[in-house]
């Protein structure tokens, strides 16, 4: 197999890209040039399947779209959204039954900074 393959190197990017897997400089200005192309042509796919009236289709374009600009899976944990969250948090933030952005925001302070503690 080439590993110099445009459309292998795009599906590594963009995998990179949603899983958030640290990659070299050089890269990282190919990924970005990617994602810009990729944004632009999941939209044209909605707004054309849209257009066509494929229901399905339109759903699976969208949470594609929400995919590239989220930088993550669409079964991952949404507070992954949030800055400074990593799996280890999330996981954390699970024991205490918050799984949404939601029940995070609607925590008690006090349950808050024993999961979350502020670094000094």
């Amino acid at each position: 197999m080439e590993l110099n393959q445009t459309h292998l190197k795009t599906n590594i990017l963009l995998q990179s890209h949603f899983n958030r897997e640290p990659i070299s400089i050089d890269l990282r200005t190919d990924q970005r040039l990617i994602l810009e192309k990729t944004i632009r042509l999941v939209h044209a796919m909605v707004d054309v399947i849209s257009t066509n009236g494929f229901l399905q289709a339109t759903l699976l374009a969208m949470e594609l779209s929400q995919m590239v600009v989220q930088a993550m899976w669409p079964k991952q944990s949404a507070l992954l959204q949030l800055p400074g969250f990593d799996r280890e948090r999330v996981d954390k933030l699970k024991t205490e039954g918050v799984e949404e952005i939601a029940d995070f925001v609607n925590m008690e302070d006090d349950v808050r900074a024993k999961v979350l503690p502020i670094p000094e």
